[in-house]
């Protein structure tokens, strides 16, 4: 009997412990969550922290100020009302942005930081000259703002279907990106890149009228030969219809011949 009672003494202050410590997480929990409540309501009152500015970063002046823009009906509202989320949807909306995060910045202001989209070419469809991003994105009609003109043009894309039309484009961009990543010299001097056949592309540069052919699976093959090659043949005078840089370890030219004709490489 006296083992029974003193396990229910035991259970009583177990359960009376058990119950202040509850009481006092609830009523700990309960402050807590007042507190936070009136902290909110405080930094969300519609007459604190308006704002006042939007800081854009990373864009150029005419996205800078489109962006801004688009913003303004914001201003005056207060910063811990808006949705940051929202905001960067909006501004990733914009057709130059490729990325954009935004911050708030005490005590008025917005911070936007924007990955802008870059022009890799230029291409000729349809009697029009269009703007094409790093990503493959259409960015409309050639416009000097975006652009500058030292862009080289992707030709050679007329095909019977939209598929084909894409797919060279795509052969166009894939073969760019590789030739800006080891030889960004020679994307410098291309004026045209013509994708009409699935054999070669058709490289035209910049002071060196005869044209290049570029193996279509890979573009950079024998370029670092090519000085030495263009260096030759103006020295001994001579002239090529075209140099044929698709084969391994091997360059081939047209000459032309005195009086016009051409002879074999």
């Amino acid at each position: 009997e006296g083992n029974r009672r003193l396990r229910r003494r035991r259970r009583t202050r177990a359960a009376l412990r058990f119950s202040f410590w509850l009481f006092v997480c609830l009523a700990g929990g309960a402050a807590l969550f007042a507190a936070a409540a009136g902290g909110w309501s405080y930094l969300s009152d519609p007459g604190r922290f308006p704002l006042e500015s939007v800081v854009v970063e990373g864009a150029p002046p005419p996205v800078k100020e489109e962006i801004v823009t688009s913003l303004n009906p914001l201003f005056g509202r207060n910063l811990f009302s808006l949705d940051l989320r929202a905001l960067e949807l909006r501004v990733r909306s914009h057709p130059w942005v490729l990325s954009a995060s935004v911050h708030r910045r005490l005590p008025d202001s917005l911070l936007v930081v924007v990955t802008p989209r870059r022009v890799e070419a230029f291409y000729e469809i349809g009697g029009q000259i269009r703007m094409v991003g790093t990503d493959g994105r259409d960015l409309g009609p050639y416009e000097p703002r975006w652009a500058g003109e030292d862009q080289p043009v992707i030709t050679g894309l007329e095909a019977p279907t939209r598929a084909e039309v894409a797919a060279r484009l795509d052969r166009a961009l894939r073969a760019l990106r590789e030739l800006r990543e080891g030889h960004p010299g020679f994307v410098e001097s291309l004026s045209a890149l013509d994708v009409s056949r699935d054999d070669r592309l058709t490289a035209t540069l910049r002071g060196f009228g005869p044209p290049v052919w570029l193996h279509p699976k890979a573009p950079a093959r024998n370029l670092d030969r090519l000085g030495t090659v263009r260096a030759r043949l103006a020295s001994e005078g001579i002239g090529v219809a075209y140099l044929d840089l698709r084969f391994r370890d091997r360059i081939a030219a047209l000459p032309v011949i005195d009086g016009g004709s051409k002879g074999a490489s």
